[in-house]
């Protein structure tokens, strides 16, 4: 039998080592292995070195090892795509509806003789208030064959946090960084740079827009319009947003946009409002019928719902 390694000498070898290098290091001797499995000295150095924003965040896991799994596997950071579908393993579902109406609002109000804010592919400010307090989020696009399209985690308070109120929409805004990524949720400020006597762009007090991008700068138009060309094709795959004005559905899973009438896969023309550049900002071909936008929910302060979960992905 080999012999033990002595733990204080695991944990001073252990504090030198990335998180990758342990992993790999375990496949060298089983006694390593097995030292270093218990030793939770060196899982909470991982933990310090590799996620220091996280020191605060509520995770009730049995050992730092755990903690330090689920951090890495359960709520990593940065946009994520195509992801597996046993990723949501131990999530609770809190909204899974469609993206598009694939129908003018006004013709589904009609014939079902309700409101257009009624329709199930209308998101409201509520969706968000509404999952409970002292959670972690996963906020992402499933697409029509059923796998996940896209997504991203973060600690609930932090991911729908108002961003600030920019002057008008179709104006550049800054997100706010959040576990690799960057997060906004913004007013409509009673402007949506068109002049439109016929519509009603909501008060200043009003929600307008939700969603995320891999890089700071977002172009909020009913929702993120950025990276939409060709020339930023790979930062506009890792971008979501939905609008929160509680009459438009859609808005963008990645490079595919728009609302209940590019759903009907109907082209359309975009300026920039800094140039005189215009460019198609709808995929001709491409629609959001059959995408829905998901929120699920995670509470890991919750000893007996963590263990579910290590359990399951075990």
């Amino acid at each position: 039998m080999a012999e033990a390694l002595p733990p204080d000498l695991v944990a001073h070898v252990g504090r030198f080592l990335s998180l990758a290098s342990l992993v790999c290091s375990t496949a060298v001797r089983r006694s390593w292995r097995r030292a270093l499995k218990d030793n939770d000295t060196v899982w909470r150095a991982v933990c310090a070195s590799e996620w220091p924003e996280r020191s605060e965040w509520q995770v009730a896991a049995p050992t730092w090892r755990d903690r330090c799994y689920i951090y890495k596997s359960v709520l990593p950071r940065g946009v994520l795509l195509e992801l597996p579908q046993s990723f949501l393993d131990g999530w609770v579902c809190h909204m899974d509806r469609p993206y598009a109406a694939g129908r003018h609002l006004e013709e589904w109000a009609e014939e079902h003789d309700r409101p257009q804010t009624e329709h199930p592919a209308i998101t409201h400010p509520a969706d968000l208030d509404s999952v409970p307090a002292g959670t972690f989020v996963f906020v992402g696009a499933r697409a029509p064959d059923g796998s996940l399209e896209m997504g991203a985690v973060g600690v609930r308070d932090a991911v729908f946090a108002y961003t600030g109120q920019p002057p008008a929409l179709r104006e550049s805004h800054i997100a706010q960084e959040h576990n690799g990524l960057y997060w906004y949720r913004v007013r409509t400020g009673g402007n949506d740079g068109v002049d439109d006597d016929d519509v009603d762009h909501g008060s200043p007090d009003e929600d307008g827009a939700f969603g995320f991008a891999s890089v700071p700068a977002v172009l909020l138009s009913t929702a993120d319009c950025e990276d939409l060309g060709e020339a930023n094709e790979e930062r506009g795959r890792r971008r979501l947003s939905w609008a929160l004005d509680g009459v438009s559905d859609g808005w963008r899973c990645g490079l595919i946009s728009g609302d209940n009438f590019s759903s009907r896969s109907v082209p359309r023309r975009y300026q920039h409002p800094h140039d005189n550049d215009n460019f198609d900002y709808v995929v001709e071909g491409a629609c959001l019928d059959g995408y829905r936008k998901l929120i699920y929910y995670l509470r890991l302060s919750d000893p007996a719902q963590v263990r579910r979960l290590l359990a399951c992905r075990s």
